[in-house]
């Protein structure tokens, strides 16, 4: 079955609120045999979320909606999905005292603009809200399936896994099966090229490289009729593919990679301390937000300044005065002294020149040298990096995690 996701706001087609709810809706429905084929953002505006609705009962068997289920007058999405099926709108009073209930439990007043979310078209169900007042809604009209949802995340996720999941898992007749390999150290192009030959030969599963920041993604996806057939598919894949990947491969279970390097920093009985001058703590950040991190995790030090370099990791005056603070001599002697200061196994240094000013010819914006010392030996590697200076980081902590699993695969 084909599936299309509708978000409706203003706030979400001017940018002004981040739209996570298609990523999720995306996921799910895969999951569930649905292949969202459509995503389609539409303003607060009846005519054309009319066309929108129009073009999508014309390509698309589940359309779901996001968003416009409030209260106030700008909130139009379901009159709007009522007026394009020819229905009426009426009261649902179940809907409404669902709604008095849960203004009653937080010692509220529901205000009497509040009545509107309890109106549904006429051929559509109320989806229940444990979480908020606008309740969803489902509609079958003809052979297409119409639910409509609220927009905050905290109560589209959990109405999506009690109320939309059981419906969509009757719907359709294939059981759609993916994994996703995670890879770092390689570019898309050269990994098009490395398995370029078993993309061709495979139409089921579908093999679908893309990048993401300082990575790339491959999804296996398989189209079956039974859950066994599909992990059988995406296993003989997996070894298809694996003699390729498997250098650059850290997760295909749908895990980070500071996750992985955490996990391996454990398994391997070290433990790491990390020094960052452009990148501002960002690295540490990384790795604190895995659970569990404290038992290897010694400290972080951020030494913006040649004098706090000098003051808190022992860098020598005159190595910085002959080889420049972004080098990496510099890069190693940071990591060397933050593992010396916290007593750790593993040290990591990073400098660079993050911009939008500072570059010069010969160490130009975007260049950013990182550091590593591991049981005692040292090595460093230099980058350059395009773009602005948030991309420029993001950049220099993602290789930074990149070379540090390398290197403890080595270990």
């Amino acid at each position: 079955m084909i599936g299309e996701i509708i978000c409706v706001g203003n706030e979400i087609l001017i940018g002004d609120t981040l739209n996570t709810n298609t990523r999720y809706l995306s996921k799910s429905m895969t999951n569930l045999g649905i292949e969202v084929a459509y995503q389609v953002v539409v303003g607060d505006h009846e005519e054309r979320l009319l066309e929108a609705i129009e073009t999508a009962r014309r390509r698309s068997d589940v359309i779901v909606f996001t968003g416009g289920l409030g209260p106030t007058y700008d909130d139009m999405t379901k009159e709007t999905v009522a007026k394009a099926l020819d229905m009426t709108m009426v009261l649902d009073e179940a809907a409404l005292e669902d709604m008095r209930l849960f203004f009653e439990q937080r010692k509220r007043t529901m205000a009497e603009t509040n009545r509107k979310q309890a109106y549904r078209p006429s051929g559509g169900r109320m989806l229940r809200n444990e979480n908020g007042t606008a309740p969803g809604i489902y509609i079958k009209d003809g052979e297409t399936h119409y639910i409509l949802l609220p927009g905050p995340p905290k109560e589209l996720m959990p109405m999506f896994e009690k109320e939309v999941a059981p419906i969509l898992e009757t719907l359709s007749a294939n059981v759609i099966t993916s994994r996703i390999f995670q890879l770092s150290g390689i570019g898309e192009s050269d990994l098009a090229e490395m398995i370029g030959h078993i993309m061709d030969i495979s139409d089921n599963p579908r093999i679908a490289p893309y990048a993401k920041l300082g990575s790339v993604n491959i999804r296996v996806t398989a189209i079956t009729g039974t859950k066994e057939e599909g992990k059988k598919q995406i296993e003989e894949t997996t070894a298809l593919l694996m003699p390729f990947l498997e250098p650059y491969c850290y997760s295909y279970e749908d895990k980070s990679l500071e996750e992985v390097v955490v996990q391996m920093i454990k398994e391997k009985n070290q433990t790491i301390a990390i020094a960052e001058s452009c990148t501002g703590g960002l690295l540490s950040s990384r790795i604190i937000n895995v659970p569990g991190v404290s038992k290897v995790y010694r400290n972080g030090f951020v030494t913006y300044s040649n004098g706090s370099k000098e003051t808190w990791l022992k860098v020598p005056h005159a190595l910085m005065v002959k080889e420049g603070a972004v080098s990496e001599a510099v890069a190693i002697a940071m990591a060397e002294g933050v593992a010396k200061v916290s007593d750790a196994s593993i040290g990591v240094g990073i400098t660079g020149i993050a911009g939008p000013d500072g570059g010069t010819p010969e160490k130009p914006v975007g260049m950013v040298c990182i550091g590593f010392t591991i049981n005692g030996k040292s090595s460093a590697n230099t980058f350059y990096f395009n773009g602005n200076r948030k991309k420029i980081r993001d950049y220099s902590v993602q290789y930074a995690l990149t070379t540090l699993y390398s290197l403890l695969r080595e270990i």
